[in-house]
C-alpha cells in the first residue's frame, strides 16, 4: 500500500546522511523513512539560516537543544543517533517535471505527535457544566 497525501504516518528513520545539494550547494540532512505497510520515502531537511529555527524545533522533539544544534560535531555524531528512532511525517502531493508523487511534507519528532495525556481534567472540564439546569431546552 502506498503513502496518501495530507495524511500522518508513523515512521522509523532508516538512515540519515548530510550532503550539499549539485546545483546551490545547500546543506542538508537526508532522512530515508521507512514504514512496515506503506514502504520507504525519502526527505531532504535543508538547512538554512531560512530553516534553522523550524529544523532546531524539530531536533527539539527528538531531545536536543538549541545549544546541540549549534555545535559542528552534533552534525556529525549525533544526527546518526536518530538512526532507528521513530517519527511522524505528514505527506502531500508533489509535481515535478510533469509527474504527481506523494512527498514528506514535514517530519515530528514524537513528542509533538503524542502528547501525555492531562490527568485529573475530566472532573475540571465536567465542572464547566455546574451552573446549566437539567430541564435547560435546546
Amino acid at each position: 500500500m502506498s503513502y496518501i497525501e495530507d495524511r500522518d504516518y508513523e515512521v522509523i528513520i532508516d538512515d540519515i546522511y548530510l550532503d550539499k545539494s549539485k546545483e546551490k550547494q545547500t546543506p542538508y540532512a537526508c532522512f530515508r523513512l521507512e514504514n512496515a505497510e506503506h514502504g520507504r520515502l525519502f526527505y531532504n531537511m535543508y538547512l538554512t539560516k531560512g530553516t534553522a529555527k523550524q529544523v532546531a524545533k524539530t531536533m527539539g522533539e527528538f531531545g536536543y537543544s538549541v545549544d546541540d544544534v549549534k555545535k559542528p560535531d552534533f552534525w556529525k555524531t549525533v544526527i546518526p543517533e536518530l538512526i532507528g528512532q521513530k517519527a511522524y511525517i505528514t505527506t502531500a502531493l508533489n509535481e515535478y517535471n510533469g509527474k504527481t508523487s506523494v512527498k514528506v511534507a514535514w517530519l515530528n519528532g514524537m513528542p509533538r505527535a503524542k502528547r501525555a495525556p492531562v490527568e485529573g481534567i475530566e472532573n475540571e472540564i465536567a465542572s464547566i457544566f455546574d451552573d446549566l439546569e437539567s430541564g435547560v431546552p435546546f
